[in-house]
């Protein structure tokens, strides 16, 4: 895949996730304003330049680190099938810790949009999350680390735990959306979504960015899918 076919590969994943994010948040958002063409249109634009200067940067970073970012025609099937493989795992490890250690502690006011709305909402995670927090912000704290680090493993772990912690702390309002936040919330969402943010980090490093993105978009349509049947099970 060339470098324009990269770039334009992402851009549009992060146009249409950011338009499939939609009726996910009229859902789950209480006071949510109206949708309209005119507000649609205006968010596209927004999302074409946001997105297209991220994904520029966010290119260079990766290629001065050496990570690989796009779809290679020899290694694409083990690629999808390494990350189906870790999007299945995370997201029964986060269903697991949830049920086992937060599920008394969680009652939401708020009822999660459904399954339909969840799978267009894990377009969004897919792309646009990891687009800016591993393509973007992860590479980025790694090419400022090298800076003042030699170890490239020093690097990339603390760049990655750098981008988990504020992968889990961009989560909290949408929790906040759903119930009170407190203190345990915090943890839950932190620890939760620490466990997909790891992986996908991990993902990017090692394996490629779209990789993660696999990864991603799979462990987002079970929980949302299997998330709300359980955990009100």
């Amino acid at each position: 895949m060339t470098r324009a076919q990269t770039f334009f590969t992402l851009l549009i994943g992060c146009v249409l996730g950011s338009l499939a994010i939609l009726p996910y948040t009229q859902k789950l958002m209480v006071d949510s304003p109206e949708i309209t063409a005119s507000s649609i249109g205006l968010r596209l634009v927004i999302a074409a330049l946001f997105y297209g200067v991220i994904i520029l940067f966010g290119m260079y970073f990766s290629e001065q680190l050496s990570l690989k970012i796009g779809w290679n025609k020899t290694s694409y099937l083990s690629e999808i099938i390494v990350g189906l493989i870790a999007g299945i795992l995370v997201a029964v490890s986060i269903l697991a810790l949830d049920i086992l250690l937060f599920k008394v502690v969680v009652t939401p006011t708020t009822k999660e949009p459904g399954l339909l709305y969840g799978i267009l909402a894990s377009l969004y995670g897919a792309f646009n999350e990891e687009v800016l927090l591993r393509l973007f912000l992860l590479s980025a704290f790694a090419w400022l680390l090298r800076l003042f680090i030699s170890s490239r493993t020093l690097v990339m772990i603390s760049a990655i735990v750098f981008s988990t912690f504020f992968f889990g702390m961009a989560h909290l309002p949408a929790t906040a959306n759903l119930m009170p936040l407190t203190a345990t919330l915090i943890i839950r969402g932190l620890l939760l979504n620490g466990i997909a943010g790891l992986t996908f980090g991990y993902l990017y490093w090692r394996y490629n960015l779209s990789t993660a993105i696999w990864a991603h978009l799979i462990a987002d349509i079970l929980l949302h899918g299997l998330g709300p049947v359980l955990l009100s099970s």
